[in-house]
């Protein structure tokens, strides 16, 4: 019985410290369709060790209708915060409200064959899923799936170490009381 516990408490402390100092990518690329053609999107999360960066690279690849794409929109269902958010076109960033069920870049100007890169920061660990919209002024739009935020929050890097450092000394203590 004791093997089995320090065998777990082994696994447990191994996993706790190598989540404390492990990088995390995800990447998603997809085809977004729609009335307005079609636009290729690179969306990546990345892991710093101490927050998550979400990156959003759109194409304009092909317009049915020739209309500018003036909004962008990510869906943040859960309405979790986020912060830093930015553009390399001329969109107006969004602010983070509680109350707001996406974050929105508007008033840009993205037409055929140009590309723009939208990006923001969060604490909540990224997902897949029908997260992402895309209009223009006319009520034209493309969508499909792409990363957003989940309601899962990483715990600080701190508390990995507090929780490796306790499962450790429980370790040595059940080796102690062994001998």
């Amino acid at each position: 019985m004791r093997a089995s516990k320090l065998r777990a408490i082994t696994v447990i402390a191994v996993l706790l410290l190598a989540g404390s100092v492990c990088c995390h990518a995800v990447t998603y690329d997809t085809q977004l369709t729609g009335t307005i053609g079609t636009l290729d999107l690179h969306a990546e999360a990345n892991w710093t060790g101490t927050i998550w960066q979400y990156t959003y690279t759109l194409t304009y690849t092909q317009s049915t209708v020739g209309g500018i794409i003036k909004t962008f929109q990510v869906e943040n269902s859960y309405q979790v915060p986020y912060l830093n958010s930015n553009n390399s076109l001329s969109f107006t960033n969004p602010a983070y409200d509680p109350m707001a069920y996406s974050l929105d870049w508007i008033n840009g100007r993205l037409a055929p064959g140009e590309t723009a890169v939208f990006s923001y920061e969060s604490l909540y660990v990224p997902e897949v899923g029908q997260t992402f919209t895309l209009t223009v002024d006319a009520g034209q739009n493309a969508g499909g799936l792409t990363l957003g935020m989940s309601d899962t929050m990483v715990p600080e890097p701190g508390s990995f170490a507090v929780l490796g450092a306790m499962a450790s000394g429980a370790l040595f203590s059940l080796r102690r009381r062994r001998r």
